[in-house]
């Protein structure tokens, strides 16, 4: 009678295999908290500078321009004193963010971000030019996030420009005698250059993207602890009385020793390699599926898609054309969508609820960054209204249509208007619905 042995699972991981997990797992799951916290720090920043776009300009004092995202009106002109930040890539360009020292009337002395100017090559500067009369700018208190880091002594030069590494701020304004905050000019605005953005940085997203990857490898790191400590499984001896019994069996066993090797060799094969090979796929394979994982909510929470969306805005049915509206300038001429896209609000009279969702647009205007171009801004309203100093690029349409209700309508570029929102309604959904358009749409 043969021997039948009891297998247990003993769970048996080895020191090196314990302890590179009592290592990693630690800092595997702190970097993942550290970004989830990143992405809550970007994410209230982000709320307070929607909160503070929607604030009209203040003059510069020591207060105002202590308070992020501060929108200011600044009166006064500019000085020689340049800042180019070097090593800069922007919508595919090398070359440098712009600096620059401005005499504010009130306050005295600030420090501009004009925003990026390309590079003509590595052995010539570029030559930048500011208006020599008095000027007003409308510019934002942004807050520092913080700079990278430098390797060396960061040597700069006695003359001026001066070509920096880095942003310090404190540093460029103990160098020029400016306050030190940085402001910076946002579309349409005099002087300014290819503007800074004004989101980018603060979105969550890659925080996310990174806190999702963390979190997979330590998902990973945990079960492949598991499988490597129960791989290998405990056999328990027969007893003596049974191995009495089965002397004989033991005996006959014996008589043929090849074939007995053989499947004992045949055994221990695959035992051997093989399963380590299979352990080794198994792991790797976690591993691909949780990075995999990982890199497609980044890329997905980068691009803005959300599972199981709608659309923010109410469709404009039935359709609806500008050609039908009869746009047309305050003089008399008509007026098109010069093939861009459009935020037009439309109010009997630009009361307090008006005048904030003006500045609402403004905000969502601004935080399209590079799409801003694609998009402009128009008003329609009572004769009294008058154009805000902080939004120059705000054009007034006339609509010769009457009884188009009141409200903010996005339009395409073929003159359809598309979407329908309130006044009242929060820019986060009118921005997101209008990202999505730009993102599809191949005209515009």
């Amino acid at each position: 009678m043969a021997c039948e042995r009891e297998v247990m699972m003993k769970f048996d991981p080895g020191w090196r295999m314990t302890a590179f997990f009592f290592l990693m797992m630690p800092i595997l799951l702190g970097l993942g908290m550290w970004q989830v916290e990143r992405g809550e720090q970007k994410r209230a920043l982000e709320n307070q500078y929607l909160a503070k776009l929607t604030e009209l300009p203040l003059s510069p004092s020591p207060e105002t321009l202590s308070q992020p995202f501060q929108a200011l009106r600044l009166s006064g002109r500019y000085h020689p004193e340049i800042f180019l930040l070097d090593n800069q890539v922007w919508n595919g360009s090398v070359g440098f963010w712009v600096y620059q020292v401005f005499n504010d009337r009130s306050h005295g002395k600030l420090l501009i971000n004009r925003g990026f100017t390309a590079s003509a090559g590595r052995d010539e500067l570029p030559d930048i030019q500011a208006p020599a009369q008095d000027i007003t700018l409308i510019a934002t208190a942004w807050p520092q996030l913080g700079l990278i880091p430098a390797w060396g002594d960061q040597q700069w030069s006695a003359s001026w420009p001066k070509v920096i590494q880095r942003a310090n701020v404190e540093r460029m304004a103990l160098a020029s005698g400016a306050w030190p905050v940085e402001l910076r000019l946002e579309p349409g605005q005099p002087s300014v250059l290819e503007p800074a953005p004004f989101a980018s940085r603060l979105s969550d997203d890659k925080h996310r993207g990174y806190a999702v990857t963390w979190f997979g490898l330590a998902v990973v790191l945990f079960f492949g602890y598991g499988y490597l400590g129960l791989r290998h499984p405990v056999k328990r001896g027969c007893s003596a009385k049974v191995r009495q019994k089965s002397s004989t069996d033991q005996a006959r066993a014996n008589q043929t020793p090849l074939i007995n090797n053989g499947s004992v060799m045949e055994q221990s094969k695959h035992n051997g390699p093989t399963s380590g090979r299979k352990q080794l796929a198994v792991i790797l394979i976690m591993a691909l599926c949780s990075l995999g994982g990982s890199y497609a909510l980044f890329f997905a929470a980068q691009d803005g898609e959300r599972w199981g969306t709608t659309n923010n805005g109410t469709f404009v049915q039935p359709v609806v054309t500008v050609d039908q509206l009869q746009w047309q300038t305050p003089d008399g001429v008509p007026l098109s969508t010069s093939s861009q896209w459009w935020l037009w609000t439309v109010a009997d009279q630009c009361d307090v609820v008006c005048a904030e969702a003006l500045q609402k647009l403004r905000a969502a205007h601004i935080l399209l960054n590079k799409e801003a171009k694609r998009v402009r801004r128009g008003i329609t309203t009572g004769p009294a209204f008058v154009i805000p100093d902080d939004q120059p690029d705000l054009l007034r349409i006339q609509s010769l249509r009457e009884q188009t209700p009141e409200g903010i309508y996005i339009v395409d570029p073929n003159g359809n208007l598309v979407f329908f929102y309130p006044l009242d309604i929060n820019p986060k959904l009118l921005l997101a619905d209008l990202k999505r358009l730009l993102k599809v749409s191949q005209i515009g």
